[in-house]
């Protein structure tokens, strides 16, 4: 019984790293999902299409690749910096 306990007491940070990194992984695919619809939904309506540089394929998908994956980075650097204000208080 002893040697079923550390078993399990041994692999539980095991479990909870792959926990996390599933979480961010999901939760960096929703936000990846979340930002492509904006950013398709803002280029859609805010530029015109006439436009010589917008008229580009190579463009159009340059921007609805590139701004989705900035926008994930600022996103969990701003999580980040929250993480860290609340960690701090917390301690103090």
């Amino acid at each position: 019984m002893n040697r079923l306990r550390q078993g399990v007491s041994s692999q539980f940070p095991i479990v909870a790293g792959i926990a996390s990194a599933l979480l961010s992984a999901v939760a960096t695919a929703l936000l990846l999902l979340m930002n492509g619809a904006i950013v398709m939904v803002l280029l859609g309506s805010t530029f015109t299409f006439s436009a010589s540089w917008m008229a580009r394929d190579g463009m159009l998908q340059f921007m609805l690749f590139f701004i989705p994956l900035l926008l994930v980075v600022v996103e969990w650097m701003i999580w980040d910096v929250v993480q860290a204000v609340f960690v701090r208080s917390g301690n103090d």
